[in-house]
């Protein structure tokens, strides 16, 4: 196969057309120019670790304070491709009051990731497991709250930041599914 046959799936804007462009290019495997191309295109290429993803995550969402911001709003900012106002920040609470809040603010991410790829694969099982730890897991952290009663407690909008407030959220996406399909 010829190099500029390759030409035409440089051009390809969504990365699924362009691994099955790639792959329909080369079906037998014998292509030798493959990784030259995509090399030369792509350059280094790196697999980071399960363990430096996590790590990275949980960097990226006690950066932004979410986990949904992209990276990229960061380096452009790190690059000084965009400039935000300059401002003073006062920190008057601590949004976890711990490493324990946010582990378990973060395994009560996970759960709620979980309970959507579940909900996407119509998989009512695991759906439902979902809702069973995330009502244990708030049943739990009412009998704490009400044992030990913090005097100064943070604002109200960092309880967005706390893992009763993920499981509620679970528990609420949980009642519409359970509406859904009249139970």
């Amino acid at each position: 196969m010829e190099y500029h046959a390759f030409e035409k799936v440089i051009n390809c804007t969504r990365r699924r057309e362009l691994i099955n462009i790639l792959y329909s290019a080369c079906e037998n495997g014998a292509c030798s120019l493959l990784p030259k191309v995509v090399f030369e295109r792509v350059g280094t290429c790196v697999r980071i670790s399960a363990a430096a993803d996590i790590l990275l995550w949980r960097v990226q969402r006690l950066f932004f304070l979410n986990g949904d911001q992209d990276l990229s709003s960061f380096l452009l900012v790190d690059l000084g491709l965009i400039k935000f106002p300059d401002y003073t920040c006062n920190v008057s609470h601590q949004i976890f009051a711990g490493r324990d809040d946010l582990l378990e603010y973060e395994e009560a991410i996970e759960v709620a990731q979980v309970m959507d790829e579940y909900l996407d694969q119509n998989n009512m099982d695991m759906v439902i497991r979902c809702i069973d730890i995330s009502d244990s897991q708030i049943r739990t952290s009412l009998m704490e709250d009400t044992q030990s009663l913090i005097p100064d407690s943070p604002p109200t909008f960092f309880s967005c930041f706390s893992a009763s407030w993920v499981y509620s959220k679970v528990l609420t996406l949980g009642i519409s599914v359970f509406e859904r399909e009249h139970r």
